[in-house]
């Protein structure tokens, strides 16, 4: 917008939280769909065509400076980044924001192309076929110590028809936290387990890796015969070496760990579950 030939009146409110904003503050960095990454610094209020509106005051490369209708939030999102410390602003105008979106829009049809790719082998493959549920299962479901809930049972049942068919399991399952996400896990690793095949669990952090061994250790602990450990920094190197050899000839049967579990070394003898 070029407003040099406009009257209007700005009344800064720093601060101002806008509706279907309501988490944009000033000094956020947001991003417009034809200008691209720009500093959002406030709400203000303008008088154009002697009518007074509400707009969005955000600052490009330069003195570049965009005035949005507040009634036109479609046109702008919150730039969402783990690190915004040397973000670069966009300037208005230019070609760069369009190229950013053309390589963006190239690397999706890429992604896209390979997942197609991907699926139509898996859809090829044969998988490993688990048994029935027997007595060990309901046992060990029986001592849960809390009521599921019917969603929890849901994605339960689905988990084990999926891993009773020959064809390759591959779920995602969301939900909040304390909703019941490592129950469902809990489970399908113990059905994994009396099958004698291995179990990978990998976590994001150190401490959840401590956290999820801890949970399976204590529900595992009625079953003696499955061994559960945990590979992250959390151990010494002398115990991961040891880990990953147990690992290797199949004497540990749920693994719980970082990255470090995907690592060169660790060779599962009969990996069923991830």
């Amino acid at each position: 917008y070029d407003h040099q030939k406009q009257k209007r009146k700005e009344t800064s409110m720093p601060g101002v939280k806008i509706k279907s904003f309501a988490d944009l503050s000033v000094g956020d960095y947001v991003v417009h769909q034809i200008h691209g990454i720009g500093k959002y610094l406030g709400l203000v209020r303008m008088e154009i065509d002697k009518a007074e509106r509400d707009y969005l005051k955000i600052q490009y490369r330069g003195s570049d400076v965009l005035y949005v209708p507040a009634t036109s939030l479609d046109v702008v999102n919150k730039y969402i980044s783990g690190e915004t410390k040397d973000l670069k602003l966009n300037k208005m105008g230019g070609s760069e924001f369009a190229e950013t979106k053309a390589r963006v829009k190239k690397a999706l049809e890429d992604i896209a192309d390979s997942l197609i790719a991907l699926y139509a082998a898996r859809s090829s493959q044969k998988g490993f076929a688990f048994s029935p549920d027997n007595d060990w299962q309901h046992n060990f479901e029986e001592m849960f110590p809390y009521e599921e809930t019917p969603d929890q049972l849901k994605c339960i049942e689905e988990v084990k028809k999926d891993m009773e068919s020959e064809m390759p399991m591959e779920r995602l399952l969301c939900g909040d936290v304390g909703f019941g996400k490592t129950e469902v896990a809990l489970r399908a690793a113990f059905k994994a387990v009396v099958d004698s095949k291995q179990v990978a669990y990998l976590v994001p952090t150190t401490i959840l890796a401590q956290q999820h061994y801890n949970t399976f250790a204590s529900r595992m602990r009625d079953f003696p015969a499955i061994n559960v450990e945990m590979l992250s920094r959390f151990r010494t190197p002398k115990q991961q070496k040891e880990i990953v050899k147990r690992v290797c000839s199949g004497e540990i049967d749920i693994i719980i760990g970082t990255h470090r579990i995907l690592q060169d070394d660790l060779q599962f003898k009969d990996l069923g579950l991830l």
